[in-house]
């Protein structure tokens, strides 16, 4: 698949962040207030996720 990111809210705040996913896993957290998550806590709160299909029309 690759890379693509998606809007999810922040456990932290509560507040939509940024989450970076490669290959269906979630690889990166980015919250606008500054809530950090460590990289296995990401894995864990997100979990793996099949890709999202779209078709274009």
């Amino acid at each position: 698949m690759g890379a693509h990111v998606t809007w999810e809210t922040c456990p932290g705040c509560g507040r939509p962040a940024a989450l970076g996913w490669l290959d269906g896993d979630p690889v990166q957290f980015d919250c606008p207030r500054g809530c950090r998550l460590p990289p296995d806590l990401i894995s864990a709160m997100f979990g793996r996720r099949r890709p999202v299909r779209r078709s274009v029309r």
